[in-house]
């Protein structure tokens, strides 16, 4: 599949990827008559993942020369629904026995509490015991040597992906 690196494009593959973002019902009343959203999407989500996809092109500009047009698209891509879905931020509350009690309203909001970005911990159980609830993990070494950026990709399947071509980069002076 070959895609060109433009908002467009990345919408449409954002919209493959999480279904959910698209509005159920894409035409908004309003006294002149009825008119289509933009792009299908709410209002929130259009400005969300505008700031996103311009913030991943930004990031990673300094990477194009060295990663294939296919992949650095893909990186993009997936670092800017990354971006949408993390600074998206829904304030979650909980009842006494831990229950999310309140929803969210916005599709990237939903996909914020989907992917628990608000509780994600990106190590890697290494014991764990059931007599004292006890666990303890392991932070992989980009963890440990990175940022809370970098704990922060960790918590979306989209910024995993971003994360594995970041990686490839080590090393690289840019």
């Amino acid at each position: 599949m070959i895609f060109t690196l433009d908002y467009d494009s990345f919408l449409k593959w954002a919209l493959i990827k999480e279904p959910t973002l698209k509005e159920k019902d894409p035409l908004i009343e309003t006294p002149e008559g009825t008119i289509p959203t933009t792009y299908g999407i709410s209002e929130y989500t259009y400005q969300q993942t505008t700031l996103a996809y311009e913030e991943a092109l930004n990031r990673c500009a300094s990477l194009k020369r060295y990663i294939r047009d296919y992949n650095y698209n893909n990186l993009v891509f997936n670092y800017a629904l990354h971006i949408s879905i993390v600074s998206s931020a829904f304030e979650i509350k909980k009842d006494e026995n831990g229950d999310i009690w309140n929803e969210p309203t916005e599709a990237l909001q939903k996909l914020y509490v989907q992917y628990g970005v608000y509780d994600s911990t990106a190590g890697i159980i290494t014991s764990s015991s059931s007599g004292g609830s006890s666990a303890s993990s392991s932070l992989p070494k980009s963890v440990t040597e990175g940022d809370l950026e970098t704990s922060y990709l960790m918590s979306t399947p989209y910024g995993v992906q971003a994360e594995m071509y970041f990686e490839q980069m080590t090393g690289i002076i840019i």
